[in-house]
């Protein structure tokens, strides 16, 4: 029964490696692997050598039957000792299935149940079983903290294996044992109904091991698409890609969210994924697409925002952005490949009520270099000042844009602050990158994380579902980090010839979005509500709503101060008022501070009504002898204090306190640490009421 339970075990425990990956073989393959070890542990031949044998032919022939693509037996074998971990820490979830990854499960789940099943002898405590599963299963947990509720069902199987585990190891009687078991099984349907319904998404993400490894980016020293823009952009129209769909949208090459005054570059971290990539963003329609690529001299992809699924090649993914590249770096000139995606969408609602993001993750993305243009800032504030909302104030940005400046395919090329100064400041005309740059250090400036993007328009049909994209169908445009919303673009660049547009003539905008905008601009023109001067002239600060909750998140730390920091200061305050004054009064306070020290002991009672000589006894009694010659000696100096002829002395004040503080510290010695807790948290009102009758 035992080793059937550690079976067990481990088999629930390799089901957390499920949500790893993109396939439902790994349901079988941990119970594959503990079953097998089962029949080689009782058959009483569980020697190493034959759990070596075991795991090869066992695990092998599902992991080569059952997994993605082809690959050696020399292969699977080093997938699954060493590179196993390795791909779960470097590569994007989910997974792919391929047979090293199987395999790595198999080895995980197959050891794990052979040395439980080995440590299942009623000689042995039922913990030690517990402990390589255990191990299995927080691993496995561990690695897919990124989708988060997916394994506490799991966990919730295997804690009440676990209990049923330990009532079977405790000897208890066929009753117990069946009590436990239904115990455990109530257990568990609890937590599989409650599974669905717990809200996973916390305040702050969660910790993922992913974060530590930094796995070589693996990309052949290249010009970035964005040097690309102002040159395909000048030249005549060339064929770059193909694109088959049946819902044509805007195609995103990469992302930049860095820059320096110079020129932009990209923080992205690309890592290896298999066909089915992260899930993130916000909700969107489903958009497939199939590609094919004439002519990009780059790794970088065009794809959807966001994509979802990748097949016909292998890619890699910035887990952050979403931007894809080739697997191995090199161009992606020639490739043939199809991509869902899940286009995030926008409603006017969403919009109006829309504010920008904040955290860490935006630290970079608000940084304004010091030598940019100051009309561009300074318009910036102007321009936004009758904003009804955060929303509108980029649409505000934009009409500007759009407006007051001509999109020029031959205008001087470049994104230095020195090219932005010409370009706004003189010429008015500039080229799609510039567009993009100024509008997002307006937006920058405004407090909102803002960062540009390099794509593609989804060109002109051609017939039968597919698009034809030309060089002259490359447009730059800016994103905004939006609270709840994630990254939305905008589109502040005019049609090339365009003058005087408004919003709805714009590059690369699509017809659903212009509506959209048009919509929010004339609610916020309708209904914009009076603003103080002070409230329109103050740049929205991204972690405004964080300071806002700042009284909210002191006032439990407050209260507690005000509960616990009142008795402390008011002994203070007593012992120092007891300390000053005429000797007389400093070596009454000195009985009274000592009295005080003494009623701390556990079961001495109040001690304000005894006599001098019964405080003198129950000290030699609680403290000893020493204790008890310190108090007569205080004794002593009070008495002649009060009832001699002869006034006190500084010298009868310093022996006094000099008693005290040794007081003090034998009473300090019998003070157990809970005592101490209790003093602290005990309520202050009582040394209050106290000192201040002590004072009347």
């Amino acid at each position: 029964m035992r080793r059937v339970l550690t079976a067990a075990l481990a088999g629930v425990a390799g089901l957390a490696f499920v949500p790893l990956c993109a396939t439902r073989v790994l349901l079988v393959v941990p119970f594959a692997a503990a079953l097998a070890t089962v029949v080689v542990v009782a058959a009483r031949r569980g020697s190493l050598l034959v759990a070596l044998a075991g795991w090869l032919v066992a695990g092998l022939p599902p992991a080569l039957a059952f997994g993605a693509g082809t690959a050696g037996v020399s292969d699977v074998v080093r997938g699954g000792l060493v590179d196993g971990f390795r791909m779960a820490l470097t590569q994007a979830l989910p997974l792919p299935a391929t047979p090293a990854v199987l395999f790595w499960v198999f080895t995980l789940v197959w050891w794990a149940a052979y040395w439980a099943g080995r440590a299942a002898d009623p000689r042995v405590t039922p913990l030690l079983a517990l402990l390589p599963p255990g191990l299995v299963l927080l691993t496995g947990i561990g690695f897919g903290v990124s989708q988060p509720g997916r394994g506490l069902p799991i966990a919730a199987l295997f804690a009440g294996l676990a209990a049923l585990l330990l009532a079977v190891g405790s000897g208890a009687g066929l009753r117990r044992t069946l009590v436990a078991a239904v115990t455990c099984a109530a257990v568990v349907l609890g937590a599989l109904t409650a599974a669905a319904r717990l809200p996973y998404e916390g305040k702050r993400p969660v910790f993922d091991p992913r974060a530590l490894v930094h796995p070589p980016e693996q990309l052949e020293h290249q010009l970035s698409p964005l040097a690309y823009a102002s040159l395909w952009a000048a030249e005549p129209p060339r064929r770059l890609l193909t694109l088959t769909t049946a819902a044509p949208v805007n195609q995103r090459l990469a992302v930049f969210d860095h820059y320096d005054g110079l020129d932009w570059s990209s923080g992205a971290s690309y890592v290896p994924v298999g066909s089915r990539l992260p899930a993130g963003g916000r909700p969107g329609r489903s958009v497939r697409e199939s590609v094919a690529v004439d002519d990009l001299p780059f790794a970088w992809l065009p794809a959807p925002d966001r994509a979802t699924e990748v097949t016909g090649t292998l890619v890699r993914v910035d887990r952050t952005a979403g931007v894809l590249t080739t697997a191995g770096g090199h161009a992606a000139t020639g490739l043939r490949y199809s991509v869902t995606a899940r286009v995030p969408s926008l409603t006017a609602r969403q919009a109006a009520g829309a504010t920008p993001a904040y955290g860490p993750a935006y630290r970079d993305t608000l940084d304004v270099p010091a030598n940019v243009p100051p009309s561009i800032l300074a318009d910036a504030e102007r321009l936004t000042q009758s904003a009804a909302g955060p929303y509108q104030r980029l649409l505000t940005l934009q009409d500007r844009l759009r407006t007051q400046d001509r999109y020029d395919v031959r205008a001087a090329p470049g994104r230095t602050v020195g090219h932005l100064h010409f370009f706004y400041d003189k010429s008015h005309r500039g080229t799609a990158d510039q567009f993009a740059t100024v509008f997002a250090l307006m937006a920058r400036h405004l407090g909102f994380p803002a960062r540009i993007a390099v794509g593609f328009t989804p060109g002109h049909a051609v017939g039968g579902g597919r698009y034809e994209v030309t060089t002259a169908d490359v447009v730059v445009w800016p994103e905004v980090a939006l609270r709840g919303l994630g990254w939305v673009p905008f589109y502040p660049v005019p049609r090339a010839g365009d003058g005087g547009g408004t919003i709805g003539r714009s590059v690369g905008e699509p017809p659903e979005r212009a509506a959209l905008d048009r919509t929010v601009a004339a609610r916020g023109t309708s209904a914009q509500p009076k603003q103080t001067t002070a409230a329109r002239t103050a740049p929205t600060s991204p972690g405004a709503s964080v300071y806002r909750w700042w009284p909210v998140a002191l006032l439990p730390l407050l209260l507690l101060a005000g509960y616990l920091l009142p008795g402390p200061v008011t002994r203070a305050l007593t012992r120092m008022r007891r300390r000053s004054g005429t000797p007389y009064e400093q070596v009454v306070g000195a009985w009274q501070e000592t009295v005080d020290a003494l009623a701390r002991l556990p079961g001495t009672g109040d001690l304000i009504t005894s006599t001098a000589e019964e405080v003198t006894e129950h000290t030699r009694g609680r403290l000893g002898d020493v204790a008890g010659a310190q108090m007569e000696s205080l004794a002593r100096h009070l008495s002649v204090s009060v009832f001699s002829g002869r006034p006190a002395g500084e010298a009868d004040a310093a022996a006094a306190w000099l008693i005290v503080a040794r007081m003090r510290a034998l009473v300090d010695g019998r003070i157990t640490r809970a005592q101490r807790f209790r003093e602290l948290v005990r309520p202050p009102w009582a040394a209050v009421r106290r000192a201040v009758k002590e004072t009347r």
